[in-house]
């Protein structure tokens, strides 16, 4: 099992890796965590991708400032959407009222999970049938709720 584990994470890694490289911030990305950094918001990265390729893309776009605790698939056994990545996040934040934030339906169950808010950004037309806790469209409307 554990060659089969080291199998699979060096071709997640390759994956990883490639993804990073060719990835771009979403519309307002900048604009929102300034936003949230400026109210004092503590904010965490919790990811299914690689640390290495995580911290490929904080740095491409030099946002690892904002994010006071990052969480990858190589810091818990479990990933999303279980909660436990949620969870590790949150015992190294000094948070009361939390949000995750994210853009898929394992994000919802995750947050569910970890019995804290979630708040699901639709980037297809279509709506989920997950039940998050808020829908918005782009990241500008998280002002409404901060």
């Amino acid at each position: 099992m554990n060659k089969f584990r080291t199998y699979v994470e060096t071709f997640m890694i390759e994956y990883d890796m490639l993804s990073a490289s060719q990835c771009e911030l979403y519309p307002h990305t900048l604009k929102i965590l300034e936003y949230l950094k400026n109210k004092e918001y503590q904010m965490a990265i919790v990811t299914n991708t690689s640390k290495m390729a995580t911290m490929k893309m904080l740095s491409l776009f030099d946002i690892l400032k904002y994010f006071s605790v990052i969480i990858t698939r190589n810091d818990v056994l479990k990933l999303k959407p279980e909660p436990n990545m949620i969870l590790k996040a949150l015992s190294q934040m000094s948070t009361i009222d939390n949000y995750f934030i994210g853009d898929s339906r394992v994000d919802v169950i995750a947050a569910k999970k970890a019995q804290i808010k979630s708040i699901l950004i639709i980037r297809e037309k279509k709506y989920p049938k997950y039940n998050p806790d808020i829908i918005i469209k782009k990241l500008t409307d998280l002002k409404r709720f901060f």
